[in-house]
């Protein structure tokens, strides 16, 4: 209140963050927290970028390619480095990206221009609808996919805070967020899409292979006036796997789906992948 006196702790370890915005009350303190937190942002990706980009030609055997993009990162449509680095670490951009801008008679090695699993691809494919992951309503922030769930637009999701990686994206529901240890560093995450966005999900059913037994699992996903992107049908010894892509609103669709599915005879396990 008007008269009191207070004695205010600095602390030269404390920086801002996004979280402040929540409490502060004056344009000049949101004014100068967005552009210090702004500020270390770009510090960070530019130097993610860097490592992503160093490290990826050592393996790729081209760290020659390092000198050519430093000299003339004009190729690719930028006027400095950093605005590559910082592309690189928010993904608007890959290595072989550049590789093909730099070196575009060099024909990548086989192992290296296929060595994206069917499971990396779908799920590339999946985060494509979206323009990535708002954090505290902030986009293009420095965001890690957490690989023992990988989180696709339409689920739930939940960011961690990691230690030289950014945030990195959890399903909400996954087993391996360290939910008792360092509970002040969740940070709410969102993804990015518009509201009439439809995602694609993918279902592995088992099944007791009989004769029609594909056509009854697609009749029941036309019934609720779904797409289906594909289908992979396999029978062996009496037993059938079916792997199914599919568009869906939001989990709840899918969830209806699902118990939908299990009431077809003969279906023995669903899982979504």
């Amino acid at each position: 209140k008007n008269g009191d006196t207070i004695d205010i702790l600095t602390s030269d370890s404390h920086s801002p963050s996004y979280s402040w915005l929540k409490f502060v009350k004056t344009a000049k303190a949101k004014s100068q927290i967005k552009k210090i937190v702004k500020k270390e942002q770009f510090e960070q990706s530019v130097r993610l970028g860097k490592e992503i980009l160093e490290k990826t030609l050592r393996r790729m055997k081209r760290p020659h390619l390092i000198n050519k993009v430093k000299d003339k990162p004009q190729i690719m449509g930028f006027s400095d480095l950093d605005a590559i680095y910082t592309e690189l670490a928010s993904g608007q951009i890959t290595v072989r990206d550049l590789i093909e801008k730099y070196e575009p008679q060099e024909v990548l090695k086989k192992e290296e221009s296929n060595n994206e699993t069917f499971t990396e691809k779908f799920i590339n494919k999946a985060r494509g609808v979206a323009k990535g992951v708002r954090v505290d309503g902030v986009s293009n922030t420095l965001i890690a996919f957490g690989k023992c769930c990988s989180p696709i637009p339409g689920d739930e999701i939940i960011g961690y805070i990691t230690k030289g990686r950014g945030v990195t994206i959890h399903r909400s529901s996954c087993v391996n967020i360290p939910f008792l240890n360092n509970d002040d560093r969740f940070i709410n995450v969102e993804w990015n899409v518009s509201a009439d966005t439809s995602f694609i999900t993918r279902l592995k059913i088992l099944v007791e292979d009989r004769k029609n037994i594909l056509r009854d699992i697609t009749e029941g996903i036309s019934s609720m006036n779904m797409n289906i992107q594909s289908i992979d049908m396999k029978a062996e010894d009496g037993m059938g796997t079916c792997i199914l892509i599919i568009e869906t609103r939001d989990s709840r669709q899918i969830e209806r789906l699902k118990k939908k599915i299990n009431q077809i005879r003969d279906v023995v396990y669903l899982e979504r992948m």
